[in-house]
């Protein structure tokens, strides 16, 4: 069954960054836009564990580095951090309905702080120290709406796939 968790994994996160690149790109909202991708891994971190969030944190940001205009790399070390720190949580995610929540809102802020960070240390032009701290405000208050509508369907798809671990828990 965790070769099945791994290619949902994979494919949620792939649908993720689909959707960022292809649908929530060209949304004009008030305070920006979402990062679905974030919002994704937390979730996934969050159900599966530290070294799940790390490994598809990776992945996933390599992939976006791929098809960006950054320095290759530099999102990915972000994402890895970010699936780490947000997977470190998974004990927790029983105990309250609010962990998931917490961990995605700190998840979206922290990496665009440190995506930030990141540009400032290779002199990339493009970062606006000033616009950073609006820009993790309104990612972390993007992903209070958001996840709890991914959380539960993510949830639940790992449920179906390994019932034998969701009794252990």
């Amino acid at each position: 069954m965790r070769a099945f968790a791994v290619v949902i994994s994979g494919m949620l996160l792939v649908l993720a960054l689909l959707l960022q690149l292809t649908l929530v790109g060209q949304l004009d909202l008030p305070l920006g836009r979402p990062d679905l991708v974030v919002i994704t891994l937390a979730c996934v971190a969050v159900l599966q564990g530290p070294m799940w969030g790390a490994s598809f944190g990776f992945g996933i940001g390599l992939l976006a580095d791929l098809l960006s205009d950054h320095t290759l790399g530099r999102l990915a070390l972000v994402l890895c951090l970010v699936g780490y720190a947000a997977g470190m949580l998974s004990r927790d995610v029983d105990r309250s309905v609010l962990v998931p929540l917490a961990t995605a809102a700190a998840a979206c802020g922290a990496a665009v702080g440190m995506f930030a960070l990141c540009g400032a240390l290779m002199g990339d032009p493009r970062v606006a120290p000033d616009d950073v701290a609006g820009r993790a405000v309104s990612m972390a208050l993007y992903s209070l709406v958001l996840t709890p509508l991914l959380f539960p369907v993510i949830a639940a798809l790992f449920r179906r796939l390994d019932p034998a671990r969701a009794e252990r828990r």
